[in-house]
């Protein structure tokens, strides 16, 4: 099981094979994708491991979140299920972004 890990220790699990740009996150309803997408806050973003059965596979440090987006899943027969994908868009910041950041 793949997991991304935030600063404030809110853990999500991931879809297999995630990386910064493509991060799969399954909200078990509508109101979930709101829970998911307040908690990649930038302060949440400055440290942050994935893990690949418990042990971490990757640390990285001043992320920054390029966008989210959600999509209804289906069924076997095609119709949806009440459940959603939310892909979240993370990048490292640029060495501008880190130095607004402090100034």
């Amino acid at each position: 099981m793949d997991k991304i890990i935030l600063k404030n220790k809110t853990e999500f699990e991931v879809a297999e094979g995630a990386s910064l740009g493509n991060i799969q996150i399954q909200s078990k309803d509508f109101d979930g994708i709101k829970a998911i997408t307040d908690a990649f806050t930038a302060d949440n973003l400055a440290e942050v491991a994935f893990t690949h059965n418990d042990e971490v596979s990757g640390k990285y440090t001043d992320l920054k979140c390029d966008g989210f987006t959600y999509a209804p899943n289906t069924d076997e027969a095609g119709k949806e299920d009440g459940t959603y994908t939310v892909t979240i868009r993370l990048r490292t910041k640029t060495e501008m972004e880190k130095a607004e950041q402090t100034a």
